[in-house]
């Protein structure tokens, strides 16, 4: 989902911007993606980030009040290179895109010319993300380890929206946790988006499967985890009793952290990776969203 939106994020402003992207890569695999991004960008660098719990940053974490989630996202050149492209004056806006990656743009070995303008897109309230996955974890060592992060969270994120010139949400109640926590009052509301284009609009009409319900996203992130789970457990078990054949269908990549739980109910399908989104929404009678995370 974030790339997603960081993706076609970049295709739109490119219309009537030139662009020079930062990012971080995990390895080789990532950077291939580059041929893809040229045609929107003037300019791209990538850096290659550590494994999260390499020695440094497990370091860094007992040695720092920083979150972990900042400092793993911490890289050395793409620090030297952030300074040195935004000290030289030749950008109208600096957009970072999640809290983690502020530390780019708000940095006190960073002097932001007075011309240039620094956006945070915040994505999500990473603070409220932790402590409702702290209150939702069972295990109670790393319930112990997400309040604590939470905790670091807070203090780090906070004061960060004050500090940039307009933060960007997705939603008008992110827009008002963020001014009822920090105070801040920058803070603009830009949803998600997709090119139109890309929901297969002119596609024929795919037949709709009876009594089909279709949850659909990234299995492997711990919010699309919770909600799979929370809905089987929760609610599909009372739909099934009133609606017998009712079927639960579940798409996208990396199932395997939970299918085997489910690979005994003939009424749940995992359909993996599907070509097309559109056609699967269109053959779905109900899409649902049960995210409890986010």
């Amino acid at each position: 989902g974030d790339k997603t939106v960081i993706y076609n994020q970049i295709k739109f402003l490119s219309r009537n911007n030139d662009i020079t992207l930062l990012s971080l890569v995990r390895d080789e695999k990532e950077a291939l993606a580059a041929p893809q991004l040229r045609g929107y960008c003037s300019g791209i660098e990538f850096f290659r980030r550590g494994a999260d719990l390499s020695a440094r940053n497990l370091l860094g974490a007992i040695s720092s009040a920083d979150p972990f989630t900042v400092i793993r996202y911490r890289q050395r050149q793409m620090l030297r290179r952030s300074k040195e492209l935004i000290e030289s004056g030749q950008f109208d806006i600096i957009h970072a895109a999640f809290y983690y990656m502020a530390q780019y743009v708000i940095n006190k070995g960073i002097v932001i010319p007075q011309k240039t303008a620094a956006i945070l897109d915040t994505h999500n309230i990473e603070y409220l993300v932790y402590s409702k996955c702290a209150r939702l974890q069972k295990n109670p060592f790393i319930r112990i380890l997400t309040t604590l992060e939470a905790m670091r969270i807070k203090k780090y994120e906070l004061p960060l929206y004050n500090k940039f010139d307009a933060c960007i949400t997705f939603s008008e109640l992110d827009r008002a946790n963020i001014i009822r926590l920090s105070g801040a009052s920058n803070i603009a509301v830009n949803p998600a988006c997709m090119e139109a284009s890309n929901t297969g609009e002119g596609s024929p009409a795919a037949p709709v499967k009876k009594n089909s319900i279709l949850f659909f996203g990234l299995l492997s992130t711990p919010a699309n985890e919770d909600a799979v789970r929370f809905f089987y457990r929760r609610i599909f078990s009372k739909i099934t009793r009133e609606v017998p054949d009712a079927r639960f269908l579940i798409a996208g990549k990396n199932p395997r952290k939970f299918a085997a739980s489910f690979s005994r109910d003939p009424r749940v399908s995992f359909l993996g990776r599907v070509a097309d989104i559109a056609d699967t929404l269109k053959g779905a009678a109900v899409v649902v969203a049960p995210l409890r995370l986010g």
